[in-house]
């Protein structure tokens, strides 16, 4: 929240195994900095990732990424 206090900007990756929390510090901290009128894009590598993100989308899908076909 510092980060977000202080206006510095940046990306973050959260990372665990499954059944670590994952999603409850996302959806955490997504609501958390809602709160103080702040926008938040939350975007996931895969698509059920994405499913379990309020208003998640895949970093392919949100930013356009080319996916190889090869």
């Amino acid at each position: 929240m510092h980060v977000v206090d202080t206006n510095s900007g940046g990306m973050f990756f959260l990372y665990g195994h499954g059944g670590t929390s994952k999603t409850f510090m996302w959806r955490t901290l997504t609501a958390a900095i809602h709160s103080t009128g702040n926008i938040v894009l939350a975007v996931a590598s895969s698509g059920i990732a994405s499913l379990l993100l309020p208003g998640g989308r895949t970093a392919h899908s949100k930013f356009a990424i080319p996916v190889p076909t090869e």
